[in-house]
C-alpha cells in the first residue's frame, strides 16, 4: 500500500533475500541504489539504511556498499533504536560493507568495535551476528591464522544462535563453516 516510502523498500530487498529470492534483493537494492538510496532524514533514516546494508552484505553488491559505508560511516560507534527494539551496532554494518569492498582490515577494526559494543550492551543478537560476518570476513581473507580465528567465531555464532533461537544467523554462521572445510 506504500511502494514509495522509502524504508519499506529496504524491508522489501531485506525480505526478498530472507525468502531465499536473492535476484529479487538485489534487483531492488540496484534499482534504489542507483538513486543514492534517497532515504529522508528523518527517525526511519537509521532502520533504511541499516536494512537496506543486510542484502548489501549478504550478496556483495559492491557500488550499494560503496554508497552506504559513506552515508554510516560518521556512525560507527551508535546503536541505533527507536526506543522498543535497537538494530545492531553501525561498526558491525560497516565491518561488513567493509568486507564486501575488500577493505578487510578496516572490517577488522569496526568488528572490534561493535564486539565491544555488544559485549557492554549485552546484545545477544548482535554478538552472534557480528561473530558470524566477522568470520565470514576472516574466511575470504584467508590470511595466516585467518582460518583458525574464522572457525572460533563462526562456531561461536553457530553455537550463540542455536541456543537463542537465531535461526538464520545460526544457518549462515553453519554455511561459512562448511565452506572452511
Amino acid at each position: 500500500q506504500n511502494p514509495g516510502t522509502p524504508g519499506y523498500r529496504a524491508a522489501l530487498a531485506t525480505a526478498y533475500l530472507e525468502a531465499g529470492t536473492a535476484a529479487s534483493a538485489r534487483q531492488v537494492v540496484e534499482e534504489d541504489g542507483a538513486g543514492a538510496f534517497d532515504l529522508p532524514m528523518d527517525m526511519a533514516w537509521f532502520d533504511g539504511a541499516l536494512i537496506y546494508a543486510r542484502p548489501v552484505i549478504a550478496l556483495a553488491i559492491v557500488p550499494a556498499a560503496e554508497l552506504l559505508f559513506e552515508l554510516l560511516r560518521p556512525f560507527h560507534a551508535q546503536v541505533p533504536t527507536e526506543g522498543l527494539m535497537p538494530h545492531e551496532p553501525v561498526a558491525m554494518f560497516l565491518g561488513g560493507l567493509a568486507a564486501v569492498l575488500g577493505r578487510h582490515d578496516e572490517a577488522e577494526a569496526y568488528f572490534e568495535e561493535a564486539d565491544e559494543l555488544n559485549v557492554r550492551g549485552e546484545m545477544r543478537f548482535a554478538e552472534a551476528h557480528t561473530a558470524m560476518l566477522w568470520g565470514r570476513m576472516l574466511r575470504a581473507r584467508n590470511g595466516p591464522g585467518d582460518a583458525d580465528r574464522a572457525r572460533t567465531l563462526l562456531v561461536r555464532a553457530r553455537d550463540s544462535a542455536a541456543a537463542r533461537g537465531y535461526a538464520a544467523v545460526e544457518r549462515r554462521a553453519a554455511a561459512e563453516l562448511s565452506r572452511l572445510g
